[in-house]
This record gives structure tokens, C-alpha cells and sequence, in this order.
């Protein structure tokens, strides 16, 4: 589990209670981002006068844990985001993380599984994927395994990892 997210609230008494746990691929992290890059250019004395803390160490972490996680970290390590797609309502978030952590942005129909490897279509052929973040609900991920149509489902995914 890379992301988790916790929804909190403040009670009367001033403590704080957690309203709800997400961890499969929790919304947030993109809108954080962009709303803090527009507030910091359009308030920038404001910023430097309250030093707010800066995110980019967060997506920093997160890209090294993610490439981390690889069978071979290299440079050239392939990670993509799997969205759902333009008619999802956080596509916005995920075009933005994409394009921000360097990330090619991802619907179900651009991966295939070839013996048991997971692949992205391009214009050159299949070229090997070495990690996926979804940003999708797991339930649909591999219609194979887990039934049911989905937009952003991979037939063969959940073999592929187990391979």
C-alpha cells in the first residue's frame, strides 16, 4: 500500500476522531497539489511570510518508494497510473499526478498481459510495465479473476503480479 488517507473531523471537545479510512487509491493528492501551487503564486508573500510546508518532498517519497518496489530500479523503470478514464470525476487529479510525477497516464485498454508479463500498447509494440498505480477501485482490476466489466479492468493483471 503506497497512499492512505484518513477523513477527520474535530469534535467539541477539540479532539479529533478518523470518519474514514481509503486506502485503495484514496482522492486527494493531486487537488492538494494543484490547489497549493495556484494559492502559492497567487499568495506568495502570504506563503513566505507563514513558511507553509512545501509537498514536493511527499511526491519525492512517494516516486522513490514506487521505483523501489521494482524488480530492477533503474532509470529507465516504467511506471504508469491507471485511471478510469475522462468520464471518472477525479480524471483531472489523476492527469495532473500523472504529469507531475513524470508518469504515463493509463486506461485499462492501453495495457495487455503476454505470458504472464504486463504490457503497455504503443505505437512500437508491447513494451514491458514494471509497476502500475492504480487510481481505480480494485473490485473491477482484472475481470478474469474478479468478474464483472470495467473501464479501467486488465484481463490477466492479477496473474501478472503473482508471476
Amino acid at each position: 500500500m503506497f497512499l492512505y488517507a484518513a477523513e477527520l473531523a474535530r469534535r467539541a471537545d477539540g479532539s479529533f476522531c478518523v470518519m474514514a479510512d481509503r486506502s485503495e487509491a484514496p482522492a486527494g493528492p493531486g487537488f492538494a497539489l494543484e490547489n497549493r501551487i495556484v494559492s502559492s503564486r497567487s499568495m506568495a508573500a502570504g506563503f513566505k511570510q507563514l513558511a507553509v510546508e512545501r509537498l514536493a518532498p511527499f511526491f519525492v517519497r512517494l516516486q522513490n518508494s514506487l521505483r523501489r518496489r521494482t524488480a530492477r530500479p533503474t532509470d529507465s523503470t516504467r511506471i504508469v497510473l491507471l485511471s478510469s478514464g475522462p468520464s471518472h470525476p477525479y480524471y483531472f487529479e489523476d492527469v495532473y499526478l500523472a504529469r507531475y510525477l513524470g508518469y504515463t497516464l493509463v486506461e485499462g485498454g492501453d495495457l495487455a498481459v503476454r505470458s504472464d508479463v504486463l504490457c503497455m500498447k504503443t505505437l512500437s509494440g508491447l513494451v514491458p510495465v514494471d509497476i502500475v498505480m492504480t487510481r481505480c477501485a480494485e473490485a473491477g482490476l482484472d475481470p478474469l479473476e474478479l468478474g464483472g466489466y470495467s473501464a479501467h479492468g486488465v484481463p490477466g493483471i492479477l496473474n501478472a503480479v503473482r508471476a
